[in-house]
Protein backbone atom coordinates (compact mmCIF):
# COMPACT_ATOMS: atom_id res chain seq x y z
CA UNK A 1 0.00 0.00 0.00
CA UNK A 2 1.25 3.17 -0.49
CA UNK A 3 1.11 4.80 2.95
CA UNK A 4 2.78 1.20 4.17
CA UNK A 5 5.52 2.37 1.26
CA UNK A 6 6.41 5.63 2.52
CA UNK A 7 6.31 4.89 6.02
CA UNK A 8 8.63 2.12 5.14
CA UNK A 9 11.10 4.35 3.15
CA UNK A 10 11.52 6.74 6.61
CA UNK A 11 11.96 3.76 8.79
CA UNK A 12 14.31 2.08 6.06
CA UNK A 13 16.38 5.46 5.63
CA UNK A 14 19.53 5.45 6.95
CA UNK A 15 19.32 8.97 8.34
CA UNK A 16 16.76 7.44 10.25
CA UNK A 17 18.53 4.52 11.51
CA UNK A 18 21.45 6.51 12.51
CA UNK A 19 19.31 8.89 14.92
CA UNK A 20 17.28 5.61 16.35
CA UNK A 21 20.28 2.99 16.52
CA UNK A 22 23.91 2.78 17.11
CA UNK A 23 26.42 1.04 14.35
CA UNK A 24 26.21 -2.12 16.07
CA UNK A 25 21.75 -1.96 16.43
CA UNK A 26 21.75 -1.04 13.00
CA UNK A 27 23.64 -4.03 12.04
CA UNK A 28 21.09 -5.94 13.81
CA UNK A 29 17.97 -3.63 12.86
CA UNK A 30 19.12 -4.39 9.37
CA UNK A 31 18.14 -8.86 9.59
CA UNK A 32 14.31 -7.43 11.48
CA UNK A 33 13.38 -5.24 7.94
CA UNK A 34 12.16 -8.90 6.04
CA UNK A 35 9.62 -9.18 9.25
CA UNK A 36 8.80 -5.44 9.42
CA UNK A 37 7.69 -5.88 5.65
CA UNK A 38 5.67 -8.77 6.66
CA UNK A 39 3.98 -7.52 9.13
CA UNK A 40 3.42 -4.22 7.55
CA UNK A 41 2.04 -6.32 4.63
CA UNK A 42 0.07 -8.92 6.26
CA UNK A 43 -1.30 -6.91 8.97
CA UNK A 44 -3.79 -5.15 6.45
CA UNK A 45 -4.35 -7.52 3.35
CA UNK A 46 -6.44 -9.96 5.65
CA UNK A 47 -8.07 -7.26 7.56
CA UNK A 48 -9.57 -5.95 4.16
CA UNK A 49 -10.70 -9.23 3.46
CA UNK A 50 -12.48 -9.66 6.58
CA UNK A 51 -13.96 -6.33 6.29
CA UNK A 52 -15.71 -7.05 3.23
CA UNK A 53 -16.95 -10.49 3.96
CA UNK A 54 -18.40 -9.03 7.13
CA UNK A 55 -19.87 -5.59 5.72
CA UNK A 56 -19.92 -6.10 2.29
CA UNK A 57 -23.36 -3.83 1.96
CA UNK A 58 -22.12 -1.12 3.65
CA UNK A 59 -20.60 1.95 1.91
CA UNK A 60 -17.87 2.36 4.78
CA UNK A 61 -16.13 -0.54 6.53
CA UNK A 62 -18.08 -1.37 10.27
CA UNK A 63 -21.02 -2.86 11.52
CA UNK A 64 -23.15 0.31 11.34
CA UNK A 65 -22.87 3.59 9.32
CA UNK A 66 -23.47 6.21 11.52
CA UNK A 67 -20.18 6.89 13.29
CA UNK A 68 -18.31 6.46 10.00
CA UNK A 69 -20.36 8.80 8.18
CA UNK A 70 -19.40 11.36 11.12
CA UNK A 71 -15.87 10.48 10.53
CA UNK A 72 -16.13 11.08 6.86
CA UNK A 73 -17.97 14.42 7.22
CA UNK A 74 -14.55 15.18 9.20
CA UNK A 75 -12.32 13.94 7.24
CA UNK A 76 -13.75 15.95 4.08
CA UNK A 77 -13.93 19.10 5.83
CA UNK A 78 -10.48 18.87 7.33
CA UNK A 79 -8.89 18.23 3.86
CA UNK A 80 -10.73 20.85 2.80
CA UNK A 81 -9.00 22.92 5.33
CA UNK A 82 -6.07 21.71 4.39
CA UNK A 83 -6.00 23.68 1.34
CA UNK A 84 -6.64 26.92 3.27
CA UNK A 85 -3.75 26.56 6.20
CA UNK A 86 -6.58 24.90 8.12
CA UNK A 87 -8.25 28.51 7.97
CA UNK A 88 -11.59 28.11 9.93
CA UNK A 89 -11.11 24.44 10.46
CA UNK A 90 -12.38 24.51 13.95
CA UNK A 91 -15.38 26.17 13.08
CA UNK A 92 -17.25 23.64 11.14
CA UNK A 93 -21.17 24.09 10.12
CA UNK A 94 -23.08 22.26 12.40
CA UNK A 95 -23.75 22.75 16.21
CA UNK A 96 -24.67 26.67 15.32
CA UNK A 97 -24.29 28.94 17.08
CA UNK A 98 -21.50 27.05 18.86
CA UNK A 99 -17.84 27.97 18.14
CA UNK A 100 -15.04 25.38 17.55
CA UNK A 101 -17.64 22.69 16.52
CA UNK A 102 -15.31 20.21 15.62
CA UNK A 103 -14.05 19.85 19.26
CA UNK A 104 -17.17 18.06 19.81
CA UNK A 105 -15.12 15.14 18.23
CA UNK A 106 -11.50 14.28 17.47
CA UNK A 107 -10.23 16.15 15.11
CA UNK A 108 -8.12 13.72 12.65
CA UNK A 109 -5.85 16.31 11.51
CA UNK A 110 -3.38 14.23 9.83
CA UNK A 111 -5.28 11.30 8.75
CA UNK A 112 -7.85 14.25 6.98
CA UNK A 113 -4.27 15.69 5.50
CA UNK A 114 -4.25 11.80 4.01
CA UNK A 115 -7.47 11.58 3.09
CA UNK A 116 -6.99 14.57 0.67
CA UNK A 117 -4.19 13.21 -1.15
CA UNK A 118 -5.88 9.40 -1.28
CA UNK A 119 -8.97 11.42 -3.09
CA UNK A 120 -6.57 13.72 -5.30
CA UNK A 121 -5.80 10.12 -6.92
CA UNK A 122 -9.07 9.30 -8.06
CA UNK A 123 -10.67 7.42 -5.46
CA UNK A 124 -14.13 7.83 -3.86
CA UNK A 125 -15.02 9.30 -0.42
CA UNK A 126 -16.34 5.83 1.34
CA UNK A 127 -12.77 4.09 -0.46
CA UNK A 128 -10.29 6.46 1.11
CA UNK A 129 -12.08 6.13 4.49
CA UNK A 130 -11.60 2.40 3.34
CA UNK A 131 -7.84 2.81 3.09
CA UNK A 132 -7.45 4.28 5.97
CA UNK A 133 -9.40 2.00 7.81
CA UNK A 134 -7.30 -0.75 6.68
CA UNK A 135 -4.00 1.12 6.51
CA UNK A 136 -4.37 2.12 10.26
CA UNK A 137 -3.73 -1.62 10.89
CA UNK A 138 -1.01 -1.73 8.72
CA UNK A 139 0.69 1.29 9.95
CA UNK A 140 0.26 0.89 14.13
CA UNK A 141 1.09 -2.91 13.59
CA UNK A 142 4.30 -1.57 12.24
CA UNK A 143 5.39 1.19 14.65
CA UNK A 144 4.10 -1.50 17.76
CA UNK A 145 6.76 -4.17 16.20
CA UNK A 146 9.72 -1.87 16.45
CA UNK A 147 8.69 -0.34 19.81
CA UNK A 148 8.84 -3.89 21.02
CA UNK A 149 12.33 -5.14 18.99
CA UNK A 150 13.88 -2.15 20.15
CA UNK A 151 12.57 -2.20 23.92
CA UNK A 152 12.96 -6.19 24.37
CA UNK A 153 15.24 -7.14 22.06
CA UNK A 154 13.27 -9.94 21.76
CA UNK A 155 13.77 -12.50 18.72
CA UNK A 156 12.00 -10.96 15.53
CA UNK A 157 9.60 -13.55 15.39
CA UNK A 158 7.79 -13.01 18.62
CA UNK A 159 7.38 -9.37 18.34
CA UNK A 160 6.02 -9.64 15.32
CA UNK A 161 3.65 -12.38 17.36
CA UNK A 162 2.83 -9.72 20.00
CA UNK A 163 2.57 -7.06 17.66
CA UNK A 164 -0.60 -9.08 15.44
CA UNK A 165 -2.07 -9.73 18.70
CA UNK A 166 -2.15 -6.10 19.93
CA UNK A 167 -3.26 -4.70 16.83
CA UNK A 168 -6.40 -7.44 16.20
CA UNK A 169 -7.20 -7.00 20.17
CA UNK A 170 -11.03 -7.67 20.21
CA UNK A 171 -11.24 -4.01 21.81
CA UNK A 172 -9.58 -3.09 18.37
CA UNK A 173 -12.72 -4.79 16.66
CA UNK A 174 -15.48 -3.15 18.87
CA UNK A 175 -14.39 0.10 17.72
CA UNK A 176 -14.07 -0.52 14.16
CA UNK A 177 -16.49 2.22 13.42
CA UNK A 178 -14.02 4.98 15.28
CA UNK A 179 -11.11 5.52 13.51
CA UNK A 180 -9.43 8.10 16.04
CA UNK A 181 -9.01 4.94 18.33
CA UNK A 182 -7.40 3.06 15.24
CA UNK A 183 -5.32 5.22 14.15
CA UNK A 184 -2.58 4.30 16.28
CA UNK A 185 1.03 4.73 14.72
CA UNK A 186 2.19 7.22 16.80
CA UNK A 187 1.79 6.61 19.81
CA UNK A 188 4.45 3.43 19.84
CA UNK A 189 6.88 6.02 17.64
CA UNK A 190 6.74 8.47 19.72
CA UNK A 191 8.17 6.06 23.46
CA UNK A 192 10.19 5.25 21.06
CA UNK A 193 11.59 8.07 19.88
CA UNK A 194 11.23 10.06 23.23
CA UNK A 195 13.34 6.73 25.14
CA UNK A 196 15.93 7.33 22.82
CA UNK A 197 16.14 10.97 23.22
CA UNK A 198 16.00 10.62 27.10
CA UNK A 199 19.58 8.42 26.81
CA UNK A 200 20.52 10.23 24.06
CA UNK A 201 19.74 14.02 24.72
CA UNK A 202 21.08 14.64 21.30
CA UNK A 203 19.40 17.30 18.86
CA UNK A 204 19.09 14.40 16.29
CA UNK A 205 17.01 12.85 19.17
CA UNK A 206 15.37 15.81 19.47
CA UNK A 207 14.24 16.35 16.47
CA UNK A 208 13.33 13.25 15.36
CA UNK A 209 10.58 13.02 18.52
CA UNK A 210 9.41 16.28 18.28
CA UNK A 211 8.44 14.98 14.39
CA UNK A 212 6.80 11.58 15.80
CA UNK A 213 5.16 13.73 18.87
CA UNK A 214 3.69 15.70 16.06
CA UNK A 215 2.75 12.45 14.42
CA UNK A 216 0.48 11.46 17.50
CA UNK A 217 -0.38 15.45 18.26
CA UNK A 218 -2.13 15.59 14.57
CA UNK A 219 -3.59 11.88 14.66
CA UNK A 220 -6.20 12.69 17.21
CA UNK A 221 -6.47 13.25 20.70
CA UNK A 222 -7.83 10.37 22.26
CA UNK A 223 -4.78 8.30 21.64
CA UNK A 224 -2.40 11.39 22.91
CA UNK A 225 -3.98 11.40 25.87
CA UNK A 226 -3.14 7.79 26.78
CA UNK A 227 0.58 8.63 24.99
CA UNK A 228 1.11 11.31 27.45
CA UNK A 229 0.53 9.54 30.51
CA UNK A 230 3.26 6.92 29.38
CA UNK A 231 5.37 9.66 28.32
CA UNK A 232 4.90 10.84 31.79
CA UNK A 233 5.01 7.74 33.51
CA UNK A 234 8.47 6.54 31.80
CA UNK A 235 10.19 10.17 32.57
CA UNK A 236 9.31 9.55 36.03
CA UNK A 237 10.79 5.95 36.16
CA UNK A 238 13.81 8.04 34.62
CA UNK A 239 13.77 10.92 37.32
CA UNK A 240 14.24 9.02 40.20
CA UNK A 241 17.50 7.60 39.44
CA UNK A 242 20.54 10.07 40.67
CA UNK A 243 22.20 8.44 38.22
CA UNK A 244 20.02 9.68 35.36
CA UNK A 245 19.33 13.64 36.85
CA UNK A 246 23.33 13.94 36.85
CA UNK A 247 23.34 13.32 33.13
CA UNK A 248 20.40 16.05 32.41
CA UNK A 249 22.36 18.89 33.85
CA UNK A 250 24.74 19.20 30.64
CA UNK A 251 21.69 18.71 28.46
CA UNK A 252 19.33 20.97 30.18
CA UNK A 253 18.74 23.70 27.49
CA UNK A 254 17.96 20.96 24.94
CA UNK A 255 15.40 18.76 26.83
CA UNK A 256 14.18 22.20 28.32
CA UNK A 257 13.49 23.65 24.48
CA UNK A 258 11.95 20.07 22.85
CA UNK A 259 9.79 20.14 26.18
CA UNK A 260 8.61 23.93 24.93
CA UNK A 261 7.90 23.05 21.21
CA UNK A 262 5.50 20.09 22.97
CA UNK A 263 4.31 21.87 24.73
CA UNK A 264 3.17 24.74 22.40
CA UNK A 265 1.31 22.18 19.92
CA UNK A 266 -0.81 21.10 23.14
CA UNK A 267 -1.90 24.43 24.20
CA UNK A 268 -2.34 25.16 20.52
CA UNK A 269 -5.00 21.69 20.10
CA UNK A 270 -6.26 21.84 23.54
CA UNK A 271 -6.90 25.68 23.72
CA UNK A 272 -9.99 24.65 21.19
CA UNK A 273 -11.36 21.45 23.28
CA UNK A 274 -11.06 23.33 26.36
CA UNK A 275 -12.98 26.32 24.98
CA UNK A 276 -16.08 23.35 24.03
CA UNK A 277 -15.79 22.02 27.10
CA UNK A 278 -16.30 25.46 29.21
CA UNK A 279 -19.29 26.20 26.82
CA UNK A 280 -21.11 23.09 27.19
CA UNK A 281 -20.48 22.39 31.09
CA UNK A 282 -22.28 19.38 31.11
CA UNK A 283 -21.54 15.47 32.46
CA UNK A 284 -22.69 12.30 31.02
CA UNK A 285 -25.59 10.93 33.20
CA UNK A 286 -25.26 8.75 35.69
CA UNK A 287 -27.46 6.00 33.80
CA UNK A 288 -24.68 6.54 30.78
CA UNK A 289 -21.67 5.86 32.87
CA UNK A 290 -23.07 2.89 34.65
CA UNK A 291 -23.87 1.32 31.08
CA UNK A 292 -20.14 2.14 29.75
CA UNK A 293 -18.71 1.11 33.05
CA UNK A 294 -16.12 -1.73 33.00
CA UNK A 295 -17.15 -4.95 34.26
CA UNK A 296 -15.47 -7.87 35.30
CA UNK A 297 -17.11 -10.43 32.63
CA UNK A 298 -15.49 -7.69 30.11
CA UNK A 299 -11.78 -9.03 30.34
CA UNK A 300 -13.50 -12.56 29.29
CA UNK A 301 -15.13 -11.21 26.60
CA UNK A 302 -14.18 -11.50 22.94
CA UNK A 303 -15.31 -9.57 20.34
CA UNK A 304 -18.84 -10.24 18.41
CA UNK A 305 -16.93 -10.64 15.44
CA UNK A 306 -14.94 -13.85 16.94
CA UNK A 307 -15.81 -17.31 15.57
CA UNK A 308 -15.38 -18.55 19.82
CA UNK A 309 -18.04 -15.67 20.40
CA UNK A 310 -20.84 -17.82 20.37
CA UNK A 311 -18.98 -20.16 23.14
CA UNK A 312 -19.46 -17.31 26.12
CA UNK A 313 -22.99 -15.89 27.41
CA UNK A 314 -24.12 -13.36 24.76
CA UNK A 315 -25.09 -10.66 27.59
CA UNK A 316 -20.99 -10.55 28.32
CA UNK A 317 -21.02 -9.52 24.37
CA UNK A 318 -21.56 -5.51 24.92
CA UNK A 319 -20.57 -3.01 23.00
CA UNK A 320 -17.42 -1.18 22.80
CA UNK A 321 -16.51 -3.62 26.00
CA UNK A 322 -14.15 -6.85 24.69
CA UNK A 323 -10.91 -6.61 26.70
CA UNK A 324 -10.18 -10.39 26.38
CA UNK A 325 -7.15 -9.66 24.92
CA UNK A 326 -7.23 -12.55 22.67
CA UNK A 327 -6.15 -16.89 22.75
CA UNK A 328 -2.41 -15.72 20.35
CA UNK A 329 -1.73 -12.51 22.98
CA UNK A 330 -2.71 -15.17 26.03
CA UNK A 331 -1.13 -18.21 25.10
CA UNK A 332 2.41 -15.98 23.04
CA UNK A 333 2.86 -14.28 26.43
CA UNK A 334 2.81 -17.66 28.38
CA UNK A 335 4.95 -19.25 25.54
CA UNK A 336 7.59 -16.08 26.12
CA UNK A 337 7.78 -16.08 30.00
CA UNK A 338 8.52 -20.21 29.82
CA UNK A 339 11.21 -19.75 26.99
CA UNK A 340 12.77 -16.87 28.97
CA UNK A 341 13.02 -18.97 32.08
CA UNK A 342 14.22 -21.98 30.51
CA UNK A 343 16.40 -20.34 28.20
CA UNK A 344 17.25 -16.75 28.99
CA UNK A 345 19.67 -16.09 25.97
CA UNK A 346 17.73 -18.33 23.51
CA UNK A 347 16.61 -16.13 20.14
CA UNK A 348 14.74 -17.81 17.57
CA UNK A 349 15.96 -18.31 14.56
CA UNK A 350 14.22 -16.65 11.43
CA UNK A 351 12.71 -18.58 8.57
CA UNK A 352 12.98 -17.34 5.08
CA UNK A 353 10.79 -14.51 4.58
CA UNK A 354 8.35 -16.58 2.46
CA UNK A 355 7.86 -18.87 5.61
CA UNK A 356 7.38 -15.99 7.77
CA UNK A 357 4.78 -14.31 5.83
CA UNK A 358 2.96 -17.91 5.44
CA UNK A 359 2.91 -18.28 9.35
CA UNK A 360 1.95 -14.82 9.97
CA UNK A 361 -0.77 -14.84 7.44
CA UNK A 362 -1.99 -17.82 8.40
CA UNK A 363 -2.29 -16.78 12.15
CA UNK A 364 -3.76 -13.56 10.52
CA UNK A 365 -6.57 -15.04 9.04
CA UNK A 366 -7.39 -17.41 11.81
Amino acid sequence: MVAESVFAMIDFSPRFQECLYSPTEMSASRQTQGWLAAVALLSSIPVALAFRRYFGSNPLMGPSAQDPFLVLYVLQWGASAWKHLLSGFWNAPFFFPSHNSIAFSDHLLLPSALYGGIRSLGLGPAAAYDFLVVSSFGLTCTAIFLLLKRATRAASFLCALVSIAVVYAPWRWGHLTHLAMLWGPGTPLTLLTFDRLLRRKNTRSAMIFTSTFLITLLSGAYLLCFTLVAMATSAALRLSRPSFRRSMKPKAGLLAATAAVCFVGLGALFFHYRGVQALVQEARPDLEVRSYALKATDWLAPSGMASYARLVPQEWLRSEASLFPGFLLTLGTIAYVAISIGARRTRLLPPPLLARSTILGGLILL
